[in-house]
């Protein structure tokens, strides 16, 4: 009775420390983790920052959500056959941001708190992942070396990722899906993953290799194989990716030819080429370290997977999926399935830490910290473009009167 009296006024205090200084609460939740509050204590801090996030620059998506909802809010009709959630005449194949933009702007014509929507969404289901991870945690405590391994995969896809909110969102559901349907075996996992698609159309093809994942069963060999024969498959042909969509809807069908455009494609490799190498750099160290991973963890451990239904089906699907990823990335912005694919991956990699604790494959992650450093340093810094000094320093009621914030990258450049 003591004990739940004092777990009740930890929970209190820890959610006024929120409304106090939401950044120091991260540090609290995470030294909390056992308790049922602490990743609700994540949850809103994401939330927070998507309230606060500075638009640092035209060129990024918030500034298109901005000026979408701001055109909506201002519109005598809120909702219309032609401006509707599915509409060709806009280019709409999402269902839930736009009608995020309907339903916020019935309420305010505060772009602010649409992305306070956003973030209350994402957070839920970044919060969600990193603590379905905690709570498979097999013993009384975490084994160290898996500590980067969980950092890396929480800066995968991080919170500032609610910039690109459509494709982001739709990546932690997903992922939240796979691990509540492989690791706790339940079939409702199923049905989140297939709310995906309402939130990106793209996630057809994640969808459609579960499917192939669900017709095939576990085959451990031929998936490994298959992912190691991915990583010299070359280039696919735009063209005949556009030759073969006459099976999709006619709205679906002029998304997916504007995504498969030689001019897109050339117009994406231009923007990459032009990046620091630095930032080109932290995905390679990110992919590469990936690669080893699964591949040492296939050889040294498979043996020992196989005696774990929940890690080993988990195994099974990540080659699949990492392998018909790798194969399309050649296409321009369906190489981002292949972050989707890192992050369900991070997630066994530490998963099979806590289980196996084998010691050649803690070796391997100890060689690899300095390229998960770089990929951690880098993220970060991209953070810093959208995280404002009222993110870190102030808290909701700073935030409800702040009007010009300034990006934490002004301080360091």
């Amino acid at each position: 009775m003591q004990n739940s009296f004092k777990a009740g006024q930890n929970r209190i205090y820890a959610y006024l420390l929120f409304f106090i200084w939401p950044f120091l609460s991260i540090f609290v939740a995470f030294y909390e983790y056992k308790t049922s509050w602490a990743k609700n204590l994540i949850w809103f801090f994401v939330a927070f920052y998507a309230y606060t996030m500075v638009i640092s620059h035209a060129g990024m998506d918030a500034n298109r959500y901005r000026a979408q909802f701001i055109e909506v809010a201002q519109s005598d009709e809120k909702f219309d056959s032609e401006n509707g959630l599915y509409s060709v005449a806009t280019n709409n194949v999402d269902f839930l941001q736009p009608l995020l933009n309907i339903i916020v702007a019935k309420v305010t014509d505060n772009y602010k708190v649409l992305f306070l929507v956003y973030g209350l969404i994402f957070g839920y289901f970044f919060s969600r992942n990193i603590w379905l991870l905690l709570e498979n945690t097999p013993r009384n405590h975490i084994i160290k070396i898996g500590i980067p391994i969980l950092i890396v995969f929480a800066f995968i896809n991080p919170f500032w990722n609610i910039n690109g909110f459509r494709f982001w969102t739709a990546s932690q559901i997903f992922v939240y899906g796979c691990l509540v349907y492989f690791l706790k075996g339940k079939k409702k996992g199923l049905l989140i993953i297939l709310t995906t698609v309402l939130v990106h159309f793209s996630f057809m093809l994640p969808i459609a290799i579960l499917l192939l994942y669900k017709f095939l069963g576990n085959r451990l060999n031929i998936y490994f194989y298959f992912f190691i024969a991915s990583l010299f498959v070359s280039e696919l042909s735009l063209d005949a990716v556009r030759s073969n969509l006459a099976f999709l809807p006619t709205i679906y069908e002029n998304r997916v030819e504007a995504y498969t455009d030689a001019e897109y494609k050339e117009l994406r490799l231009e923007n990459s080429q032009s990046s620091n190498w630095y930032v080109n750099l932290h995905a390679v160290a990110l992919r590469f370290s990936v690669y080893v991973f699964l591949i040492a963890l296939y050889w040294k451990t498979r043996v020992y997977i196989k005696k774990n239904k929940k890690i080993y089906s988990l195994f099974n699907f990540i080659l699949l999926f990492f392998g018909i990823a790798n194969i399309i990335s050649s296409v321009p912005s369906a190489g981002r399935f292949t972050i989707v694919a890192s992050c369900i991956a991070m997630a066994f990699v530490y998963l099979s830490v806590q289980f196996l604790n084998d010691r050649i494959i803690n070796l391997i992650i100890k060689i690899s910290i300095p390229a998960l450093l770089l990929f951690f340093i880098v993220a970060v810094r991209v953070g810093f473009y959208t995280i404002g000094l009222t993110t870190v320093f102030g808290n909701p009621l700073i935030a409800v009167f702040m009007e010009n914030d300034k990006a934490l990258i002004e301080l360091i450049k």
